[in-house]
């Protein structure tokens, strides 16, 4: 298992990211078939809480909007220098690949560019393939989704929402926990390797 506490780096300072942990109690989102398994909105909750930690350790100031008015989390990529929509998925019991989606054909060489970035990297860390969609780099999807929709209007170069892996494939809360945390580490590796130009400064243990 990584370590949440990067070495002292202040590659970040003066940045800021906003992470939305999508859904909610109200609104849980997909669901897995263990018996333990918690609600889609926990999952995002625990990568949300893990990103933020790895960026902050590396000078980041981390917003969590929170709440189910998409439209009003997006706009709070304003002023933001990325944006990124946390999600997991749910299908057919199996974990078909990992993929990071962008909006429609309105999304900005940022957005595009931070996308295939964490797909690279979440890919690589569950060992799982990259989507494939015509058009896109590996990994990366066009889809007209309403948060992504709202952060594009605002001036935030990068705006992406992961759908890291598909949940319904894992029979334990503890096995869907940790897939949850490598992929979160990939995400915080890959924003982090994006703003700071591609410069490599997380430890792995």
């Amino acid at each position: 298992m990584p370590s949440a506490s990067g070495p002292a780096h202040a590659c970040l300072a003066g940045l800021r990211v906003v992470l939305d942990p999508g859904h909610s109690p109200e609104r849980p989102g997909a669901s897995g078939r263990a018996p333990d398994f918690p609600r889609e909105h926990e999952l995002n909750e625990l990568q949300a809480d893990w990103v933020a930690r790895r960026l902050a350790a590396f000078g980041a100031t981390v917003e969590i909007p929170g709440g189910d008015d998409l439209a009003r989390i997006g706009r709070c990529a304003n002023g933001a220098d990325c944006f990124v929509s946390l999600h997991h998925n749910a299908f057919d019991g199996r974990d078909h690949h990992t993929f990071v989606c962008v909006a429609s054909r309105s999304a900005s060489t940022g957005s595009v560019e931070l996308a295939a970035a964490i797909a690279a990297r979440v890919g690589a860390a569950l060992k799982l393939p990259l989507r494939k969609d015509a058009g896109c780099p590996p990994g990366v999807v066009h889809q007209s989704l309403a948060v992504l929709r709202a952060a594009e209007l605002t001036d935030c170069p990068a705006c992406v929402l992961v759908e890291s892996y598909f949940v319904d494939a894992y029979g334990s809360l503890r096995e869907c926990e940790a897939r949850s945390l490598r992929a979160a580490d990939a995400i915080a590796e890959a924003v982090i390797g994006w703003l700071c130009q591609g410069l490599t400064v997380l430890d792995r243990t």
